[in-house]
């Protein structure tokens, strides 16, 4: 039967370019007997929802799933979740995402507690928080160094802040590493 469920609404998604069939497909989701399907199925739709453009859509149904279901959804699900809900400019949740992965950090690789840390700065600048963005780009940047691309973006982005708080030997001192 869940076989069935599953290729029903494959199909459905597939078949159907409008947001109501999205929403009664997620609404689905939630008469799985197994919930550790919720996340497979849900991921499935994230991506065919913003294949064609519906990522609010989307977004919604993990929100539901998140308060019903979390743990069985994945972290790196989550993260991507996260910066969906950047993007769509939810950065509050976004934020609020982020911090609860990161405080399961211990469990994680190293690459993933260094992009966590990463958008968390992101998502701390965006909302005006400045000196906390700042942590967590430093914390990344020293932490971190092997993970190159993030730790070096890091220490970029907190040069940036430390010349706009005009602190310029600081700044300096980050763009000559």
């Amino acid at each position: 039967r869940i076989f069935l469920l599953i290729r029903f609404v494959s199909a459905a998604v597939v078949q159907s370019t409008s947001a109501p069939v999205l929403r009664v497909v997620g609404s689905l989701l939630f008469f799985l007997p197994d919930p550790a399907l919720d996340d497979a199925l849900a991921a499935g739709l994230l991506d065919l929802a913003g294949e064609q453009g519906m990522e609010a859509e989307s977004l919604q149904t993990y929100k539901r799933i998140l308060e019903t279901n979390s743990e069985n959804v994945t972290v790196a699900r989550r993260l991507k979740l996260a910066l969906l809900a950047q993007r769509l400019g939810q950065w509050t949740w976004a934020q609020d995402m982020l911090e609860k992965i990161w405080s399961e950090r211990d469990g994680l690789s190293r690459e993933i507690q260094a992009e966590t840390l990463f958008w968390m700065g992101e998502g701390a600048q965006y909302l005006g928080n400045e000196n906390q963005a700042l942590d967590y780009y430093l914390i990344l940047g020293w932490k971190f160094p092997e993970q190159n691309i993030w730790a070096l973006t890091a220490l970029y982005r907190a040069g940036l802040i430390y010349e706009n708080q005009g602190r310029f030997t600081a700044a300096s001192r980050l763009f000559s590493r």
